[in-house]
């Protein structure tokens, strides 16, 4: 997996090599699996920061791009139990590889965190 660097709003957020420690969050009903890796859980102000990354039994489409994985970057309140997308990036190939299209949300919306979803699931995992 390569390295690469996204920056926003003043924050760096890396997709990080397949050495590092991503563990498998959930598997979905279309066998789709999204992992994250809980030591790159980073603090700013009342947030907490965190890259999760899915790989896609088959081929997503979305504004003409086919992706086989995606990374998503997003905030997580855990005392308002609110999240924040911040950016998504899309790859041809399975585990972040191959050609990639970033999607930087200009303005984020702060929404609360769904009940049985990969956010609160993600939330559990985080949030002491």
């Amino acid at each position: 997996m390569k390295l690469s660097h996204y920056f926003f709003c003043g924050i760096a957020f890396i997709s990080f090599s397949s050495s590092g420690a991503w563990v498998p969050l959930l598997k979905n009903a279309n066998d789709d699996t999204m992992y994250f890796d809980p030591a790159r859980v980073k603090k700013n102000g009342e947030d907490l920061h965190v890259a999760t990354y899915s790989n896609y039994k088959k081929p997503r489409l979305s504004k003409g791009f086919e992706s086989m994985s995606s990374m998503t970057h997003l905030s997580i309140n855990c005392a308002k139990k609110t999240f924040t997308i911040h950016q998504i990036v899309d790859y041809e190939d399975e585990d972040l590889e191959g050609k990639n299209r970033p999607f930087t949300f200009q303005y984020p919306k702060i929404s609360p965190i769904p009940e049985n979803s990969s956010i609160s699931l993600i939330q559990s995992k985080i949030c002491e």
